[in-house]
């Protein structure tokens, strides 16, 4: 029982999108972002952002933003997989 989450496109360039969008919208000094794919459980780590920042705000909202955009990557397909009986 999990989630199977697969590669659907580019996954790299979708990734290296949105780390320019967090970059042109605040300011941060860098950017580090993980998707992870395979059968993953309740519970698992499925997505990472991180930045580095001089502003604890500029961090917050950036790393909140990534996530949500993460979220919406149409380089991953999502299935839900159920244990037989």
């Amino acid at each position: 029982t999990g989630i199977l989450f697969e590669r659907n496109g580019d996954m790299e360039a979708e990734l290296a999108g949105i780390a320019a969008d967090i970059r042109g919208r605040w300011n941060v000094d860098d950017v580090l972002m993980v998707r992870r794919v395979g059968l993953l459980g309740v519970g698992d780590i499925i997505s990472l952002v991180a930045v580095s920042s001089p502003a604890s705000n500029d961090a917050f909202e950036s790393c909140r933003f990534g996530l949500e955009r993460i979220k919406k990557m149409g380089a991953i397909r999502k299935t839900e997989m159920f244990a037989k009986a």
